[in-house]
């Protein structure tokens, strides 16, 4: 609502907020609103001023994650449940204008505090990387009164936010699909009879399940069957893409470091050395396959052609024995 899109019922949402606050305000209650894409470049953020006025005292409070991680994580979530063809994490990059600098200056979190630091005068920048734990961050540190909330975060285990996993197989995947290596046709039945909520509501859900688990048996295939690595197989891993992560990320840290209480500034130095591991560590992540040209290789071409035809004979299977298998 805060950021011009329509959401599907956006009146009857706005009012349910506006009346959540004014039942809130009318009590004398103090808030806490959660929103993960309150750091959009788009989100409008002197009406959300506006919406606060009857509370004197409100704090705005980010969770900054280094860009080298978070930009990966990112990419992963808008991708992962993709059934056509995605462009890699490069491509991506490039698509969003990371090559511009006025484009990245937009998602930067550095931007991002300067458009809440137009409109409100209290904001903490939480560290992702401090050894405190986030929630005890959050509810000790950022929230006054919050003692039991304090308390529970205390005992409760810290759990990082999921980073993300690699989506190159499942390029390579989605690829042979395109091309017609991969026979999907009865997943594709099996979709169009499913009635599930999560089947009504988020289509395509039970092709790209199966197109996962594609991706994990051709990831065992290239590892076990081959004898190799993903960094054996055609890639390409672009030095601009590195170049341009370590140029944000070295930035932020210097743009947000004095204005975070808890946050302690690492030496270039030893953030280079940071960035470098994580480089090196996730290069299946980083790096694309080059999927066409793999797809021309007859190892690759066997592998699908393979795995359509066990699809069918076990679907056949299962339809011959129906009475048996079934109760």
């Amino acid at each position: 609502v805060l950021d011009g899109r329509d959401s599907g019922d956006t009146e009857g949402t706005w009012k349910t907020f506006h009346n959540f606050l004014d039942e809130a305000s009318a009590a004398n209650k103090n808030i806490v609103l959660a929103v993960e894409s309150f750091d959009g470049k788009d989100i409008n953020v002197a009406k959300f001023a506006s919406l606060l006025k009857p509370w004197k005292k409100v704090r705005i409070v980010l969770a900054l994650r280094r860009f080298y991680e978070w930009l990966p994580s990112l990419y992963f979530e808008w991708h992962r449940y993709r059934v056509d063809p995605f462009p890699s994490f490069s491509q991506w990059m490039s698509s969003i204008g990371m090559n511009s600098a006025s484009s990245r200056h937009e998602i930067q979190a550095s931007s991002v505090v300067k458009r809440f630091k137009e409109h409100f005068d209290n904001i903490k920048v939480l560290d992702y990387h401090s050894n405190k734990p986030m929630k005890i961050q959050f509810y000790c540190d950022s929230i006054p009164g919050a003692e039991k909330a304090c308390d529970r975060a205390k005992r409760e285990e810290d759990r990082r936010v999921n980073g993300g996993g690699a989506l190159e197989y499942l390029r390579l995947v989605v690829a042979a699909r395109r091309k017609g290596l991969l026979d999907t046709s009865e997943i594709e039945n099996k979709e169009k009879k499913c009635n599930t909520h999560q089947c009504k509501f988020f289509p395509g859900r039970v092709i790209n399940r199966y197109l996962h688990q594609i991706a994990q048996r051709a990831e065992k295939f290239q590892i076990d069957s081959l004898n190799k690595t993903f960094m054996d197989m055609p890639h390409n891993c672009s030095k601009e893409t590195f170049a341009i992560m370590w140029d944000i990320t070295l930035d932020e840290e210097k743009e947000l470091g004095p204005l975070k209480v808890d946050h302690k500034q690492l030496a270039e130095s030893d953030l280079r050395r940071e960035f470098d591991a994580y480089v090196e560590k996730k290069r299946t992540k980083l790096c694309s396959l080059r999927v066409d040209e793999i797809l021309e290789e007859d190892e690759w071409k066997k592998f699908f052609k393979n795995i359509s035809r066990a699809g069918r004979e076990f679907d056949a299977y299962v339809e011959k024995k129906r009475t048996k298998l079934c109760s």
